[in-house]
């Protein structure tokens, strides 16, 4: 336990008994940073997504890196500065998705509620050369080179 002692002195006066005082109470979150939190639970075809991973994007040209999420009943609670952000949602199996322009309060969290994702696609095949045959160790990399929305 912290606490604080204080402690008078005056000339000639007798010694005066003291007691630990407490600190203030503070929220769990609140610093000297204004920090705000968000909450929600991440839903896939109804059920829970146990693995995802969250960026919170305060300017557009700048994505910091994924916060990973790894809750059996899908939620999550994110703690930031306070200010407008974009929220994306990504991991394997769904679509990433975007939830745009979320005004977060000082001290203050804020539920998203349920989020519920659209599922991704799955590209396999199998590599062959001219003749028909397997290439062993062959890889495929797909990416996007457009500049166009990736929503």
């Amino acid at each position: 336990m912290v606490g604080v002692v204080l402690a008078v002195a005056a000339c000639g006066a007798p010694p005066v008994a003291t007691k630990p005082v407490d600190p203030p109470k503070r929220e769990p979150f609140a610093d000297a940073f204004d920090d705000a939190a968000i909450t929600g639970r991440v839903l896939l075809n109804g059920q829970p997504v146990p693995e995802f991973g969250i960026v919170v994007v305060a300017n557009r040209w700048m994505k910091p890196p994924a916060i990973p999420v790894r809750q059996p009943g899908g939620r999550f609670e994110v703690h930031v500065p306070a200010g407008t952000f974009d929220l994306i949602i990504a991991g394997p199996g769904f679509a990433r998705t975007m939830l745009v322009e979320k005004s977060l309060r000082p001290g203050v969290i804020t539920d998203l509620g349920d989020i519920t994702l659209k599922p991704g696609f799955t590209i396999s095949g199998q590599i062959t050369d001219m003749t028909g045959r397997s290439v062993p160790g062959a890889e495929i990399t797909v990416e996007q080179t457009s500049g166009a929305p990736r929503d």
